[in-house]
């Protein structure tokens, strides 16, 4: 088979980003599906944990949920999981929407147990549970969360489910609970204001190639500036405040770049750009709101997934 042919985090990418409909999207689907059983169908920066988590998503919207719980099962088998993918999580949520509650929850004990949850886990499992109809047990799995990850030190995470609770809460008659303690933000720009570029994959990924030195400031990668984006919303909403972004645009940034050679550094320059994009986005995004960069899919199904784990 010609590298041509072979599955690529782009076309993963692409997949979970709703960019086919119809017969396209069906065929996608396949193409991934096959990736993940086949290795020689598989390109040099093919990812398998983030192949399978999107092929289970597509398959429980087709209803072929027997096919997804088997992948899970596959993939703790095969010990396939990283940092906010843990198929563990999705397993009990999945088993759990389609009534198996004493399985679901067997295993998920099991995650805890193990020490595979971050915060991304329990809120996942949670969301399954209120689904169902089992608010009272979704809340007790948020709380349990949030002491579990106070206890570890990971104020920030345990910050993370707040929001959650709060709902839940709200919903269910309750008022808000205190929030958690917040860590001391203290990360912002080199000004001292509450504002950053935020890069579009497409754009970071031009820019990581034509200005290498200039996109290593905001992140090691997409996946990891994304992430550090949103620790600076979060980190910045413990304060009370709300994280102003940019979003920023590849061919705008390197016509300033060309007509003004003469700048020292053109970041600055960029950041008084009136054309840009700007909104003061919440932390964190409610799970079924669209995803604050802007690919079109719900939070839950997109940044969510990765939260703060390339950090």
């Amino acid at each position: 088979m010609t590298s041509d042919n072979l599955v690529t985090r782009v076309d993963i990418d692409s997949l979970g980003m709703g960019r086919f409909s119809g017969t396209e999207r069906d065929a996608a689907v396949a193409r991934v599906l096959a990736a993940v059983d086949d290795p020689a169908l598989r390109g040099g920066d093919f990812d398998l944990p983030y192949a399978l988590m999107v092929a289970c998503d597509f398959l429980e919207m087709d209803g072929k949920v027997d096919r997804a719980v088997e992948l899970l099962r596959r993939a703790d088998t095969e010990n396939i999981r990283r940092r906010n993918m843990e198929p563990l999580t999705r397993l009990a949520a999945l088993l759990h929407k389609q009534g198996q509650a004493k399985e679901a929850s067997a295993i998920f004990r099991r995650v805890v147990k193990e020490g595979l949850a971050d915060w991304t886990d329990y809120d996942l499992y949670a969301d399954a549970l209120d689904e169902s109809g089992d608010q009272a047990g979704a809340l007790q799995i948020l709380v349990g969360g949030q002491e579990r990850l106070t206890r570890q030190g990971n104020a920030l995470f345990a910050a993370q489910l707040q929001r959650s609770i709060d709902r839940l809460r709200r919903e269910m008659g309750f008022p808000d609970a205190p929030a958690a303690p917040h860590p001391d933000p203290g990360r912002h720009d080199k000004e001292g204001d509450p504002r950053t570029l935020f890069w579009p994959r497409e754009d970071f990924e031009r820019l990581s190639q034509r200005w290498p030195q200039i996109a290593e400031k905001y992140g090691t990668d997409w996946d990891n500036h994304r992430s550090r984006v949103e620790l600076a919303g979060l980190q910045l909403a413990g304060e009370g405040s709300k994280l102003h972004l940019l979003y920023a645009d590849f061919t705008a940034f390197a016509r300033l770049v060309i007509q003004r050679p003469d700048l020292a550094d053109p970041i600055d320059e960029y950041f008084e750009d009136p054309a840009l994009d700007a909104t003061d986005s919440p932390w964190r995004t409610e799970r079924n709101a669209p995803c604050w960069c802007r690919s079109g899919r719900k939070y839950k199904q997109c940044c969510r997934r990765f939260g703060m784990g390339s950090l």
